[in-house]
């Protein structure tokens, strides 16, 4: 009678189980979730595994079931979501003809694979996990067969602006020959500046001979030319507002990153206006305004 009763619960414990993970495990192409493994490609550029990284913490974060990740290098299971030109056969069989910003969605049964060129792979990931966001009780199927697709949107909903450090045209067609001049190469020789789809150049140079920071971040921030020295002014000392003030009136969500400090040159060009660059309590005093009438962010990284 006792070993019934112990039988009964055990029973009951494991129905109990399978009920709960049928209603809120995620599935894909009919497939729990949680019956797959995340594979990238050894031999290839990291950019693949940080994609294949996100794809298991975003999972993670959404419904609480972590995937294994593993390379190429391991044996091949029923179920895998694959990323980058693997040696598994659905690699082989994607095999897309991908450039510029385009990446490639291979779907075959319970298998996934993603592929693209350098980091954009990256879009690829991101593309898989808002389409199929894979929250907790979510069912979807991606359509079987290659799917080649670019993340270009018509209309940008937002934009970053990254300014290196006395970085013009010459540094940056230096890195494409010369690649380890930067002390820093992922072997692919190459600036990805000039993968981007649209293109063009700005000349920031000063009213008083060759330029420094203040008038270049000026230039870069304001649409304005200006003399050495001047932070968010014009060639005659008038204020003119910064891409971050204009964004701001509108509403927009805004902030001022720099891994020098919230007062060099370049940052403060985006948050401030005064005579000379040196002036760093007028410069703290238009950031502090700013920050707190938009709660623009200003942060030293």
């Amino acid at each position: 009678m006792k070993r019934l009763i112990a039988l009964v619960i055990i029973i009951s414990t494991l129905l109990s189980l399978i009920s709960c993970d049928t209603g809120s495990s995620p599935r894909l192409n009919g497939v729990k979730i949680s019956k797959y493994t995340i594979v990238y490609d050894k031999e290839g550029p990291d950019y693949n595994k940080r994609a294949a990284e996100y794809i298991r913490d975003t999972i993670f974060e959404r419904s609480g079931v972590e995937l294994s990740i593993v390379d190429d290098s391991t044996p091949e299971k029923k179920n895998e979501i694959v990323v980058g030109e693997t040696s598994r056969p659905i690699s082989a069989e994607l095999d897309a003809d991908t450039s510029g910003f385009e990446f490639a969605v291979l779907s075959k049964g319970s298998s996934i694979a993603l592929e693209a060129d350098l980091f954009v792979i990256a879009a690829a990931a991101y593309y898989f996990m808002e389409t199929y966001p894979m929250n907790t009780g979510y069912s979807g199927n991606i359509p079987e067969g290659v799917s080649i697709l670019e993340p270009i949107s018509e209309r940008a909903n937002n934009f970053i602006m990254l300014i290196g450090d006395g970085m013009g045209v010459n540094q940056t067609l230096l890195y494409d020959h010369l690649p380890d001049v930067s002390g820093y190469s992922d072997g692919e020789d190459l600036f990805y500046g000039y993968m981007f789809p649209y293109q063009g150049l700005a000349r920031t140079s000063s009213y008083t001979g060759i330029t420094d920071s203040a008038a270049a971040g000026t230039a870069l921030a304001t649409g304005y030319k200006t003399v050495n020295g001047y932070i968010g002014l014009d060639k005659d000392g008038n204020r003119i507002k910064s891409l971050t003030e204009l964004a701001a009136e509108l509403g927009k969500a805004t902030a001022v990153m720099s891994t020098e400090n919230n007062t060099g040159a370049t940052p403060a060009a985006f948050s401030s206006h005064t005579l000379s660059r040196d002036n760093s309590k007028e410069i703290q005093r238009d950031q502090l305004e700013l920050t707190t009438k938009y709660q623009t962010r200003i942060d030293c990284l």
